[in-house]
């Protein structure tokens, strides 16, 4: 093929024979890019059309698709791009060049993501990343329950491991699908003691049945975010939102999440912790705190009281808790912050800061705030 770039100055003046090649050689060269192109967009449409038509296995992509359509697998540890042909085996591998991953990932054969990881991850290996449901994931061995901890990497595969979200284990966020049990599943991640990171979540509303229970052993170093406009919503009376029931809970923060229920809850003694949003109740007799915690710009809305201690289960002091810029609006009936260890103890280093509390029905009940055992409290610019 003749250079483009440097044979028109090879040409002399008069002589047709070169000129002529010349320009047969970019009509040549223009065809050739021409075909180029399309070759190209038919296999980015190729690509595109089998990562569409997903199958677990490559006889389930021959049985659902006409032959001349594309299909993916990642049955052989890869994930392939595959033509339905009309002979046997009745599928034809499109090569690398088509496949948009070509490391090996194992295939974990189930469709649910939380019913079976834990073992698939001890036959995996730790880092082993598979595929389940058409989402790929990665087996972190060091986490243990229901979730196992498995996460979404996304359909490339390029998403960070620690992407963990509540819709990484299942939760719908939509307010009419009951979240509890995904939103259970995704907190214990989060605050597992191996993980210690701030999780932004999205604009959504979680419905809850039950309450959610931070329990795990030593939870430290995290950090739940709501800021976006995220809420949760209690359907169930009686029931606390949110609990913490481990001692040496340590460096946590709670930011911009509101604490809705959807029924007013009633004020009364007969159970201890009805109705109460956020609640300090280790049942721990190790007379050992929860400490260095941060509740920020949350509001609460229709509960009885929106922070308070379990006075029922043994050591419940809190130390080092900032509370700031929350909103405890009139539809409670009880205190904004009630926090009495039992037995008694002392609580030091507490600060209350640039709240807004309105005083209606629960000032009749019983006081807005009491902090019992306090040292070093910090008061500052609270609007009631």
């Amino acid at each position: 093929m003749v250079d483009l770039q440097t044979a028109p100055r090879q040409i002399l003046l008069g002589d047709n024979t070169q000129l002529a090649a010349l320009q047969a050689a970019r009509a040549g060269a223009s065809a050739e890019d021409a075909a180029d192109s399309a070759a190209s967009a038919e296999a980015a449409a190729t690509v595109a059309t089998g990562l569409n038509n997903f199958r677990d296995t490559r006889a389930a992509g021959v049985a659902d698709f006409a032959v001349g359509q594309y299909f993916s697998s990642a049955e052989t540890g890869q994930l392939r791009i595959y033509k339905r042909i009309s002979s046997s085996p009745y599928y034809q591998d499109q090569g690398d060049a088509a496949a948009p991953i070509t490391g090996p990932i194992l295939l974990g054969m189930f469709t649910t993501r939380s019913a079976g990881n834990a073992a698939r991850g001890v036959a995996y290996g730790n880092g082993t990343r598979f595929l389940m449901g058409g989402q790929f994931y990665r087996v972190d061995t060091s986490k243990t329950g229901t979730a196992s901890c498995t996460y979404d990497l996304g359909v490339d595969g390029l998403v960070p491991d620690t992407a963990g979200s509540p819709y990484h284990f299942g939760g719908k966020l939509d307010n009419a699908t009951d979240d509890t049990a995904n939103f259970q599943r995704f907190l214990d991640w989060l605050t597992s003691t191996q993980i210690g990171q701030q999780v932004y979540l999205p604009a959504a509303t979680c419905k809850l049945t039950d309450s959610l229970v931070i329990s795990q052993t030593l939870s430290t170093n995290w950090v739940l975010d709501g800021r976006n406009g995220f809420r949760f919503m209690q359907y169930t009376n009686d029931k606390p939102i949110l609990k913490m029931v481990k001692t040496l809970t340590n460096r946590w923060e709670i930011k911009g999440i509101e604490f809705w229920y959807v029924n007013q809850q009633a004020f009364g003694t007969s159970t201890a912790l009805a109705g109460d949003a956020i609640v300090f109740g280790s049942n721990d007799t190790t007379q050992q705190g929860i400490f260095d915690g941060k509740i920020h710009d949350c509001g609460f809305e229709k509960c009885r009281r929106a922070i308070s201690s379990d006075p029922t289960g043994g050591q419940t002091s809190v130390w080092g808790l900032d509370i700031y810029k929350c909103r405890f609006r009139p539809s409670m009936t009880g205190a904004a912050i009630r926090l009495v260890p039992s037995p008694a103890v002392g609580q030091p280093h507490v600060s209350v800061r640039h709240c807004y509390m309105v005083p209606t029905t629960s000032s009749a009940n019983e006081a807005m705030v009491t902090i019992g055992y306090v040292t070093n409290l910090t008061w500052l610019g609270n609007e009631i």
